[in-house]
C-alpha cells in the first residue's frame, strides 16, 4: 500500500500563519527564496493559543492546495468561534455552522479513503503492492491550528495527498488509463475546493446575521456621531465594549 503522510504531534515552537513556508525535503538543496515580510506574533494573529502540527506531504497538487487555502480557512474558522463572544449572535447558530463545516470535512475525508482503497486494491491484486512510488521534492509543513476543525482539515488534505500518490502510482503502473486518471483527479480537485467554499459559507452567513442584528439595535446616530465600522470589517476586530459581552 501507499505509505500514507505522515502528520505529526504538534511540534513547538508555534509559527504565525503568515510563516507557511514549507520546510524543503532534506533530500534536495534549498532553493534561495526572497525573505519573509516580517510577520504577527500568533497571539496576535488569532488572539488565542496555536499549537503547530507538522505534516508531510508529497503531491504538487495538494501542497498548492495548502499554500492556497490553510490560512484563509483558518482564519474563517477563528472568526466563528469568536462570534460566540458577541451578544447579537445565538450561540446555537455558531454551533450548527461548524456541525455543517465538520460533516462536510467528514464526507470529503471518506471520499479519499474510499479513493485509496480502490487504487491499493487494484495494485495489489496485480501483485505490485510493494512497487512505492516517490517524490523528488516532498515538502513538511508547519501547521498553525488555531480550531480543531483546521486540524480536522490537515488531516484531510494528507489522506488527500496519499490518494493522488496511489492514482498515480496506478497510472505509472499501467493499470489506470491517462482518462481515467485525470477524470478522477479532477473529481479530487473538486473535492477540495469545495472545503473552502463551505467554510466560507458559513462565515459569511454568521458575519450578515451579526451586522443585521447590531444594525437593529443600535440607537439613531448622533450628528458628531463616531461613524460605525465598515461591514466588512471581521467581527473580532471590532472590539467595542458596548458590542462585546464578557469574557466567560
Amino acid at each position: 500500500m501507499t505509505s500514507p503522510s505522515p502528520c505529526c504531534d504538534p511540534a513547538p515552537p508555534p509559527l504565525p500563519p503568515e510563516a507557511l513556508v514549507p520546510w524543503p525535503s532534506a533530500e534536495v538543496p534549498a532553493r534561495p527564496r526572497p525573505a519573509p515580510p516580517p510577520a504577527r506574533a500568533p497571539a496576535k494573529a488569532f488572539r488565542r493559543g496555536v499549537v503547530t502540527v507538522a505534516c508531510e506531504l508529497r503531491t504538487p497538487r495538494v501542497v498548492q492546495f495548502y499554500r492556497r487555502d490553510f490560512t484563509p480557512i483558518s482564519h474563517w474558522l477563528d472568526g466563528l468561534d469568536r462570534a460566540r463572544d458577541f451578544r447579537h449572535v445565538d450561540p446555537r447558530a455558531v454551533h450548527e455552522a461548524e456541525r455543517i463545516v465538520t460533516a462536510h470535512l467528514a464526507a470529503v475525508q471518506d471520499v479519499f479513503e474510499g479513493a485509496v482503497q480502490r487504487s491499493d486494491g487494484l495494485i495489489a491484486a496485480q501483485g505490485l503492492a510493494d512497487v512505492p512510488i516517490r517524490y523528488a521534492d516532498p515538502v513538511t509543513v508547519a501547521a498553525p491550528i488555531v480550531h480543531p476543525a483546521a486540524r480536522t482539515y490537515l488531516r484531510v488534505l494528507s489522506t488527500a495527498d496519499d490518494a493522488f500518490a496511489s492514482l498515480e502510482r496506478a497510472w505509472l503502473l499501467g493499470l489506470v488509463d491517462t482518462r481515467a486518471r485525470r477524470i478522477e483527479e479532477a473529481r479530487f480537485r473538486k473535492a477540495l475546493r469545495g472545503i473552502s467554499t463551505r467554510v466560507r459559507e458559513q462565515y459569511s452567513a454568521m458575519a450578515r446575521v451579526l451586522r443585521e442584528a447590531r444594525a437593529a439595535a443600535a440607537p439613531p446616530a448622533e450628528p458628531d456621531a463616531v461613524p460605525a465600522p465598515p461591514d466588512d470589517m471581521p467581527w473580532w476586530q471590532d472590539t467595542a465594549p458596548a458590542e462585546h459581552t464578557a469574557a466567560s
